[in-house]
């Protein structure tokens, strides 16, 4: 049990100012969840093993193999897949958790997108492929800064007590702003800056609005944009007028109600007035 001091109660005599935390560290007793994490950490320790009569590695007859995803593009589904392998004579049932869920750049978890658990018999000498798939629906509203998604899964054998974990974390991908601009620009003449990118979502953009800058090049201008169709192919043109010569760079924002954080830059070379 977790005990902390309630908010706003004073009880110097009685136990009224507690409050009860054990279920926001770990699940609560007696449950799957709470057993197989029990399990996976009965398995770092000899002595917990020999109590709770948990196989060595070497008498663990079944495979677990998480597969890995290094990138996925914003818009596209994606799954947790396990595959498994049962490598004894007999049957073997398995008991197992499959998550996925977004986490900050600290690793520190933000939204859970999709869980799924049950219980499967394997059979002898049989192979078996674990598949939880992941909509855009399902995470595109849960996705925080840099759009780190990270997969979780836990088994346990019921016959031999083995038990196994692992997780795997990958990055949700954005487009890039292709940034352009036309001809050789001048000090002190307009030039035509051209930004473009395709909207990766089945689904509408709203409240859409880009933003470019860059110093010796344009101040931060802000252009009010249109409504943006489901994969639909965007381009706005502006015109800027440069103010130094030289190596300039220039950066470019696209933001909107259901897609944000869409950026490009380029690098142009700006030529002394005559």
């Amino acid at each position: 049990m977790i005990l902390t001091k309630a908010p706003w109660i004073f009880d110097p005599n009685g136990d009224k100012d507690r409050e009860d935390i054990t279920s926001l560290y770990k699940a609560k007793e007696g449950t799957e969840v709470e057993r197989l994490t029990l399990y996976r950490a009965v398995r770092s320790t000899e002595m917990a093993k020999r109590f709770y009569s948990l196989p060595s590695p070497g008498k663990e007859d079944v495979e677990f193999d998480l597969m890995e995803l290094e990138r996925v593009n914003i818009g596209e589904p994606f799954a947790v897949t396990v595959n498994i392998k049962n490598k004894s004579n007999e049957l073997r049932t398995i008991q197992a958790i499959l998550s996925a869920g977004s986490v900050y750049y600290t690793g520190v978890k933000a939204k859970l997108v999709k869980r799924a658990s049950g219980d499967f018999v394997l059979q002898p000498n049989a192979v078996e492929q674990l598949r939880l798939t992941v909509t855009v629906n399902d995470y595109l509203d849960k996705l925080v800064e840099y759009c780190i998604m990270k997969l979780y899964c836990i088994a346990t054998v019921k016959e031999t007590r083995q038990t196994w974990a692992d997780e795997d974390d990958f990055q949700v991908l954005k487009p890039n702003i292709v940034v352009k601009i036309e001809g050789e620009p001048t000090v002190g003449q307009p030039s035509t800056i051209s930004l473009s990118f395709k909207n990766p979502l089945n689904r509408s953009l709203t409240n859409c609005m880009f933003n470019y800058a860059g110093p010796g090049l344009s101040r931060n201008k802000t252009l009010t944009f249109r409504d943006v169709g489901p994969e639909e192919d965007v381009y706005v043109e502006h015109q800027l007028v440069p103010q130094k010569p030289g190596e300039q760079k220039i950066i470019a924002t696209f933001t909107s109600k259901e897609l944000v954080d869409i950026t490009g830059c380029a690098t142009v070379d700006v030529l002394e007035a005559e």
